[in-house]
């Protein structure tokens, strides 16, 4: 899968400790301040693949909508 590999070697890049998924299917909604402690600001230090994800993630909803109907 895609996703994996680009997890794969973002755990590496930002020095993880334990492995890290991108979740595209489970989304839920968070209040900055509710946060605990942010590990990476994703969106601006890997633009490329933040989009790739979001792309991916657009094209998730839509099955769920197709699917639906």
């Amino acid at each position: 899968m895609i996703l994996y590999g680009i997890c794969t070697m973002m755990s590496s890049m930002m020095n993880l400790t334990q492995t890290s998924y991108i979740r595209t299917h489970k989304q839920s909604i968070v209040n900055v301040g509710e946060l605990i402690k942010e590990i990476v600001d994703f969106r601006n230090e890997y633009a490329d693949i933040y989009v790739d994800v979001i792309g991916k993630m657009e094209e998730f909803q839509e099955s769920v909508v197709d699917n639906a109907l």
